[in-house]
Parts: C-alpha cells; sequence; structure tokens
C-alpha cells in the first residue's frame, strides 16, 4: 500500500513540473516578499518534493523614514494636469477636462492619493533530484513553481490640503474675510467632486475605466543545479555545509496588462534572467544552526508594447502605447538566520532576515514613428504643460527621475517554526516535515516596496 501511494504521489509530482503551471519560489520584484528558506539549499539524499501554501497583503508603498505612498503611486505622485498634458500631446480631447478643472488651476498641479490594495494567496512546489554516487560535492537538479490568485485595486482622493492651499492664494479675500470649519469644508467638498469627475473623464478618454484586478496565474519557471560541498566536524563545527546554486528563471508568469492600473506582474514580468546564489550553513553544536546567503541575478532586456509617459505622467496613467525595450536593474538579494532546533521534541524555531536591492531600470523607445514624442524621444522644441520652456536637463532629470523611481529594496523580519517528526520518533510515510512562518517588513528602512505581510504553512515529503 505504502509503494502505491508512494508512486502516486510521485506521478502527481511529475505532473505538475512538467505542466505550464510553474513559478518561482524566490520573488525578486516589489509585490510579495517570498523570502528563501535557506533549509532548502541544505542537501538531502535522493528525491524531495514539498508544497507551501501562503497569503500575503499590503496597502502601502514604503519610503523609508517618510509617509508611505498608496499603492498606485509606486511609479510616481498622480498629477492630473501631467495626464491632460499628455493626452493632449496623444490628440484627445481635453476640452471638458480642462472645464472642470478650471482656468485658474489648468496649469497647475492637480494631485491626487491612489491608495489601494493587494491580496495574492496559493501555493508552492518544490521539487529537487539529488545524483547518487557523489559523496564529498554531491549535485542536485530541481525545479520551483508557485501558483497564486492576486487580487487589486486603487482608490483616488484629491490632495485637498495642497489644493486648498493654492486656491486660498488665489482668492486671498476668502482668507482676509474668515471663513469658519464648515464653509471651508463645503468648498473642500465641491472642488473633491467636480475634480474628481474630470479625473473620470480623463481616465475614461484614456481608456482607463477598471480600478479592480483579479485573477488566477502564474508566475516564473525557476531550473537549477545545485552543488552542496559537505564538511564533517571541521573548525570546531559539527557540520558545514556549503550550497552553490545556479539557476535560470523562464518568463512563464502573468504580465501586467496595458491600460489596468490595478494589474501587477506576479514576478518578472516576461523578462528571462539567471542567478548565482551561495549559502553556506554551519551547525555551530547540537541543535543549533546559523548561516547566510547571497544571491546575484540578471535580466535579460525584452521590448514589447507598453504604456510609455509622454512626459512627466506615470506610465500607470499614459494614453501613449509603443514599443519600448526594458532592460531592468540587477537584482541583490542576501538572507541570514538563526535556527533553534529541538526546543520541544522535533520543534525547531527560526529567525531569518532578508535584504533585497534592485537597481534602475532602463526604457528605451524603440517605436518607429515618434511623431508623438514620449519622455525618452522628447526635444526642447516638443513644449510643455502650460507652454513652459524646457531645456535638455530638465528632458535628462525627468528621465533620471522614472530610473530612480523603478529602484527598490526591502528589509524583511521572518519567523519559523518547523516540526520534524522523525526526531520525535515518529516514523510516518514519506518522513515530511512540517513547517509555518510569519514575514514583515521593516518599513521605516524599505524603499519602493508594497508593505506587505505574508503568511506561510507547508510539508516537505522524501522519498
Amino acid at each position: 500500500m505504502a509503494k502505491k501511494i508512494k508512486s502516486i504521489v510521485l506521478a502527481i509530482t511529475a505532473a505538475l513540473l512538467y505542466s505550464s503551471a510553474a513559478v518561482a519560489v524566490e520573488n525578486t520584484g516589489r509585490f510579495f516578499p517570498f523570502s528563501a528558506r535557506p533549509e532548502k539549499s541544505l542537501y538531502k539524499k535522493g528525491i524531495t518534493a514539498d508544497v507551501d501554501f501562503f497569503y500575503s497583503s499590503g496597502r502601502n508603498i514604503a519610503q523609508e523614514d517618510r509617509t508611505p505612498l498608496g499603492v498606485g503611486e509606486y511609479a510616481g505622485k498622480y498629477n492630473l494636469r501631467d495626464i491632460v498634458f499628455a493626452m493632449s500631446a496623444k490628440g484627445i480631447s481635453t476640452q471638458d477636462v480642462d472645464q472642470l478643472i478650471g482656468n485658474p488651476n489648468v496649469n497647475d498641479p492637480v494631485l491626487f492619493n491612489v491608495h489601494g490594495k493587494v491580496r495574492g494567496g496559493g501555493g508552492v512546489l518544490r521539487y529537487g533530484l539529488a545524483v547518487p554516487g557523489l559523496s564529498m560535492m554531491p549535485v542536485t537538479f530541481g525545479v520551483a513553481l508557485p501558483f497564486m490568485y492576486v487580487e487589486s485595486d486603487v482608490r483616488y482622493s484629491l490632495d485637498t490640503a495642497l489644493f486648498m492651499d493654492r486656491h486660498f492664494k488665489l482668492n486671498p479675500s476668502l482668507l482676509f474675510g474668515g471663513i469658519d470649519a464648515n464653509t471651508e469644508e463645503i468648498i473642500q467638498a465641491g472642488f473633491q467632486e467636480r475634480l474628481d469627475h474630470a479625473r473620470r473623464i480623463a481616465h475614461e478618454a484614456i481608456g482607463l475605466n477598471n480600478n479592480y484586478w483579479a485573477g488566477p496565474g502564474i508566475g516564473d519557471l525557476d531550473v537549477f543545479v545545485r552543488s552542496n560541498l559537505l564538511l564533517d566536524h571541521k573548525f570546531m563545527m559539527r557540520g558545514i555545509d556549503i550550497a552553490i546554486q545556479y539557476g535560470i528563471i523562464l518568463p512563464t508568469g502573468v504580465q501586467r496588462a496595458n491600460n489596468v492600473v490595478s494589474s501587477i506582474p506576479f514576478m518578472n514580468d516576461g523578462h528571462w534572467s539567471f542567478y548565482v546564489q551561495v549559502a553556506p550553513t554551519f551547525e555551530l553544536k547540537q541543535d543549533l544552526k546559523c548561516g547566510f546567503m547571497v544571491r546575484g541575478e540578471h535580466f535579460i532586456a525584452k521590448t514589447k508594447d507598453r504604456q510609455l509617459p509622454i512626459f512627466k505622467e506615470s506610465f500607470l496613467y499614459s494614453p501613449l502605447i509603443g514599443s519600448v525595450r526594458v532592460q531592468p536593474g540587477a537584482t541583490l538579494i542576501f538572507n541570514s538566520f538563526l535556527a533553534l532546533e529541538n526546543v520541544y521534541d522535533g520543534l525547531h524555531l527560526q529567525g531569518r532576515y532578508t535584504y533585497k536591492r534592485h537597481k534602475a531600470d532602463t526604457w528605451e523607445d524603440m517605436r518607429i514613428d515618434k511623431t508623438i514624442p514620449s519622455y525618452l524621444s522628447r526635444k526642447v522644441t516638443d513644449g510643455a504643460p502650460g507652454g513652459q520652456i524646457i531645456t535638455d536637463k530638465e528632458i535628462a532629470g525627468i528621465i533620471s527621475a522614472k530610473e530612480y523611481l523603478s529602484k527598490f529594496r526591502s528589509h524583511y523580519i521572518t519567523i519559523q517554526l518547523t516540526y520534524d517528526p522523525l526526531e520525535a520518533q515518529q516514523e510516518l510515510l514519506l518522513k515530511p516535515k512540517f513547517f509555518a512562518s510569519i514575514e514583515a517588513p521593516v518599513f521605516d528602512a524599505s524603499r519602493g516596496i508594497v508593505q506587505a505581510n505574508q503568511i506561510s504553512i507547508g510539508a516537505e515529503l522524501h522519498f
């Protein structure tokens, strides 16, 4: 009976691995944590297969020690004036929007806060096959694949403090005449309603009709080979396991959809990548382990149709779609951990810290017809909002600012519990190990990432 169950599990695992439903475990993006579990780098004989289930939720974009941004502002602040200029450059009528904004404000910033939430849940499958016959530096081949269901939404609210400050400067008689709080609140509500109406008209003209996005999907397939250098009772330690892993990330995952502001890529947004990872684990003494992991990942440039900013507007709200070549910046990930094993029979406690840093992405305008200039092909003669005169230095500054927004870094703390029945003298089929963890970002030190908390549970099986 045990052999039949083992055969069935192996067949199901193989079917999942060689289907198209596969994604990477270590996530290099800004939306979900997915930090690596160090025990996955340890050498294990034979075949291992495991599954994790997770739920992640976040609602803000970290800005180090400053006030967080809304989820819809990771590519830049929302300024309706910039969107109106882009519409005009694209040949889209702005008459109704200009009329609602009003002549005194048509050339001034009209800022909105763009809040929202990102939620994701699913599972992660892993499979590893150790090559038999190698003792000193055994080699393991494997793949890793999560699947998930993601929901995200955005909501808009006028930055009334900034707008009202400018409104009173344009109308000083209101201040000198004196108005009570109730009257000021009525004025604010009126502007909020009118300008929100202008925003909705602009979005409809561009084709941004949905503030909610949801769906199941997959991410990017991680195919790797790992070699483990095993040292027994060296340097006054019980054991050392130095894992060196090489991997290729295949772009099988869900990519961001144009003209859907709340759409997010599950992983690398269609880019191939390859990485090198080194993960030494030191068993200092019985039931005490520590270690770290360093990973560098390089992405391959990709050309496809994307929303391309015409000037200062965020690409999320640009009416221009064209061929763009994107070269993502390299990503560095550092992970360190301390594990106390058998704090109770078979129960292990682990704490770890994960640092992730992504360098700037570079965009190149690959359109053949550049009659409508983008911020990348713009010249000083192409104009700017309000007829202002711009310089080459200002254009270079806009390009630099957008590259800066593509950079991010995160600091995460993870607490994990693992239960090994074998350590508790329980002989179970397939020798499972169970784990549960919770991950939380260090908000004040991170920048450009969704402040998402994640919980995970799972089990590892041995064949």
